[in-house]
């Protein structure tokens, strides 16, 4: 009998932490998954990169799906934000892009 493929794609790859040796890589991803999509080109990883060196950057939070070999496979990028309306500010946690 087969394993149900959710549980083949589970053990596919690993979750980790962003971390700045895989920065190269998660860029190439995300060009590669906006490249000629909406428009001609992209900006997608550009943002990424304007996150990273943003000081609301939360690299505790966003993470990178690598695969046995240790390319990565996919990308999700968290940021500290804040709703404003009239005199309230609620802070919050805003994620994206994401790439895969």
């Amino acid at each position: 009998s087969q394993r149900p493929i959710t549980e083949h794609y589970m053990s596919s790859y690993d979750i980790e932490n962003d971390a700045a040796n895989l920065y190269e890589q998660t860029l190439d991803i995300f060009r590669e998954a906006f490249w000629n999509l909406y428009q001609p080109g992209c900006d997608e990883h550009l943002t990424a990169k304007l996150i990273r060196e943003s000081d609301d950057y939360l690299p505790q939070y966003s993470l990178v799906a690598l695969n046995h070999e240790k390319k990565v496979l996919g990308c999700i990028l968290y940021t500290k934000s804040r709703i404003e309306y009239e005199d309230h500010m609620v802070p919050m946690v805003t994620f994206g892009p994401v790439a895969a």
